[in-house]
């Protein structure tokens, strides 16, 4: 959960697993149902979907009606509670994002909390602040998916704004991710949570290998780049690397690792 500029709630929500509907193609647990994001500004007593109704991702094209079609959940499913009453009574999300991503912790980056006064001088010498056309952006831990074939999130992404307070403008982007083959980092590196310190740097925690990253900007690119220029930094071994976008650098500011 995570308050945006006008002090609305945002929140995101893991779909469930094992995902199968005969007339919809059998399993389509592979990237179905969609994560969400949602806004929660509606009236009190609004439904979201959870537990009768699940949002599409990606469908087989016969049966599928496009990403971010409700849809009524097998187990549940009856004459009453079907797909045209989940379409009826659910409040949609804002986004649908690949499902299994797993998006646990999300932050807003607010270029107006960047310190300031007695900070600026402090802030203004180690830098990395992100830049304020970011200003509204949302950043979301991917934790990482454990029962899809093909494993996705591990990985911070980037949903751009059109303004602080405002609305998700197309998909999420990259942001930082393993940089080796597949999504899953051979340190076992999951992200949970995401927040930025007071100048401006966003720290990621990981409850797998036990770091906490920093990534601080460095440089610019333009917003079409920044999902395909990508830089690469060392990480424990040549092939556990991260990558994040070109204008941005990453380090592990310190590992946390309790054994037990």
């Amino acid at each position: 959960l995570a308050f945006d500029a006008a002090g609305v709630l945002w929140g995101v929500e893991n779909g469930a697993d094992r995902l199968k509907r005969a007339d919809l193609g059998g399993d389509i647990h592979q990237d179905n149902p969609a994560e969400e994001l949602n806004k929660f500004d509606g009236a009190v007593g609004t439904h979201y979907g959870y537990p009768w109704c699940w949002t599409e991702y990606e469908l087989p094209a016969e049966y599928g009606m496009g990403r971010g079609t409700v849809w009524a959940w097998p187990d549940t499913m009856n004459t009453f509670r079907n797909d045209d009453w989940c379409r009826t009574n659910s409040r949609l999300p804002e986004l649908s994002m690949q499902g299994h991503s797993a998006p646990l912790g999300l932050t807003f980056f607010d270029k107006n909390a960047v310190a300031n006064g007695p900070d600026e001088a402090f802030c203004s010498g180690i830098g990395g602040t992100f830049p304020s056309g970011r200003d509204g952006d949302l950043y979301i831990g991917f934790h990482g998916s454990w029962n899809r074939d093909i494993p996705t999130g591990y990985k911070v992404v980037h949903v751009p704004f059109d303004g602080p307070g405002g609305s998700p403008i197309g998909e999420v982007i990259d942001l930082f991710w393993h940089g080796g083959n597949g999504a899953r980092w051979p340190s076992r590196v999951r992200p949970v949570d995401v927040a930025f310190d007071r100048c401006g740097r966003l720290l990621v925690s990981d409850d797998g290998a036990g770091f906490i990253f920093l990534i601080s900007f460095d440089g610019t690119v333009s917003p079409s780049e920044e999902s395909k220029e990508t830089s690469e930094f060392s990480g424990k071994s040549s092939s556990d690397q991260s990558k994040t976008s070109l204008w941005l650098n990453a380090v592990v500011l310190c590992i946390a690792v309790l054994w037990f």
